[in-house]
């Protein structure tokens, strides 16, 4: 478990396809990159957005759930396009496919939001996440699954400092404050600094 201290504050983070840590400034107008832990590759977003509920990033596109409006932003050409309307949350897998979802309808979206795939859900998720390139569908109750470690601390009633609010975090994640890699967990514990665990 290490802490990351961000350059500039944060109002969310999430990890890109290659598993870099990833986050959108507090301005909502810059997207930071950390590349294989030297230093932050900074883009200019082409818009600023209001709030962020979810950002996704795959090589020099980067997705931002804002207003339940998924907008695709090229970094490099420094355009946008809203490309899927009334979303609920969405993931990404390594390919660069968004999953998203709209009350009891979970959609599957190419990288420029053309519709692969269409399914009903029987339930409404609270949220959906991408790990080890499967997708995890979480209702309200049900949580995130925990690293091992941290199972067995908790086993043990160790007593550590703000466990019980870490633990809360993990099962309850906050799309636009935790990320998961294939590796790690990353969660933003405030605007500057974010905590990573590793799952193994």
């Amino acid at each position: 478990m290490d802490t990351i201290n961000l350059p500039q504050p944060a109002a969310a983070i999430t990890v890109d396809i290659t598993g870099h840590l990833a986050f959108i400034t507090a301005t909502r107008d810059e997207l930071l990159i950390q590349k294989n832990g030297e230093g932050w590759r900074k883009y200019p977003l082409p818009d600023r957005f209001g709030i962020v509920d979810r950002i996704l990033v795959s090589g020099e596109l980067c997705y931002v759930l804002s207003e339940r409006n998924l907008t695709l932003c090229d970094l490099r050409a420094g355009r946008k396009a809203i490309i899927a309307r009334d979303v609920d949350d969405a993931c990404i897998n390594q390919y660069g496919e968004i999953w998203a979802f709209s009350e009891f309808e979970l959609r599957r979206l190419s990288p420029l939001g053309r519709e692969l795939e269409s399914k009903t859900l029987a339930r409404i998720p609270s949220s959906i996440w991408m790990n080890n390139d499967s997708l995890i569908i979480l209702q309200a109750d049900e949580f995130l699954p925990l690293p091992g470690w941290l199972e067995e601390l908790m086993s043990l009633d160790a007593c550590l400092p703000h466990l019980d609010s870490l633990i809360m975090m993990l099962k309850k994640p906050s799309p636009n404050g935790t990320a998961l890699s294939d590796e790690a967990y990353y969660l933003l514990i405030d605007s500057k600094h974010v905590l990573r665990m590793s799952l193994d």
